[in-house]
């Protein structure tokens, strides 16, 4: 990182913006296994002969669309929604911005859930990233580092998670707001579920259409839930506007795994909507 660089990532934390200055390398990093917050019960195979609930939901740090603090709105939305396992990005740990609070562990502590925080900003103990939120044990967690040439790097936070007598892989990203970065994250994620020997479940922002190419580039090994139970055209972000008019929120799964219900929350508590899906196991679909 260039001097100059340096510079102005450390000006652009002061000024409690969310870019930062850092150009960062490809490479897989790995971390320790998951910390926990106060352990669920929800852990046997009768607790979830049903399916398991998920949501993914970028949550802006914890603000509303006029930057106005709402993270216990946020918990209680996560709460309604009956969610088991949860994927959020866009969350500070000791920013300025929001209070110098670690949102990774208050959030997971009201929800009395383990946590896995996979981070891609790191200055002077100022961390920024995504994170995945389980009621089940978090066996195993790797935060993988994305390609790209923007100043705000990009990850995938990869985990296993113990469903009763199953192990699923959760996955966590964010990609990039460049076009160019995000084939290039695609990709990445696509080499990743290559080695993937479990069912999948990946979820977050891709910042980018259905219809777009670089998500028509993605594996076909993952099927998109919402196209699976005819609801691809629920918008969850809204581009200069109140109301929602795009879909860049998604949930994905590997074919072993069967969607089952997907909702998108009404848009407010963030500038993104929550989205929810239940999910089964294929050998285990009781209908």
């Amino acid at each position: 990182m260039s001097l100059a660089k340096r510079f102005v990532f450390i000006i652009s934390i002061v000024l409690l913006t969310v870019s930062i200055t850092a150009d960062a390398p490809f490479y897989a990093q790995n971390t320790h296994h998951a910390q926990a917050g106060k352990q669920m019960i929800m852990t046997s195979s009768s607790a979830v002969q049903d399916g398991i609930t998920v949501i993914t939901y970028n949550i802006h740090h914890g603000r509303d669309m006029s930057g106005h603090d709402n993270l216990d709105s946020i918990v209680q939305e996560i709460h309604s929604s009956g969610a088991q396992i949860i994927a959020l990005q866009e969350v500070d740990r000791h920013m300025p911005r929001s209070g110098f609070k670690d949102q990774v562990k208050y959030i997971a502590d009201q929800l009395s859930m383990y946590y896995a925080y996979g981070k891609t900003i790191d200055i002077l103990g100022i961390e920024y990233g995504n994170v995945v939120i389980s009621a089940f044990p978090i066996l195993k967690q790797e935060n993988m580092i994305l390609p790209g040439n923007s100043i705000e790097p990009r990850a995938l936070l990869k985990t296993e998670i113990a469903v009763g007598n199953d192990i699923y892989n959760v996955w966590a990203t964010h990609l990039g707001l460049s076009r160019e970065d995000r084939f290039k994250q695609i990709d990445a994620i696509n080499a990743a579920l290559e080695q993937a020997d479990k069912p999948t479940i990946l979820l977050g922002d891709f910042n980018s259409v259905y219809s777009s190419d670089e998500i028509s580039g993605i594996s076909d090994r993952l099927k998109d839930v919402a196209v699976l139970l005819g609801k691809g055209d629920v918008a969850t972000y809204a581009y200069g506007d109140n109301a929602p008019d795009v879909r860049i929120d998604y949930i994905w799964v590997t074919d072993d795994i069967s969607s089952v219900e997907y909702y998108v929350n009404p848009l407010g508590i963030s500038d993104h909507a929550s989205v929810v899906a239940r999910l089964l196991l294929n050998d285990k679909k009781r209908f």
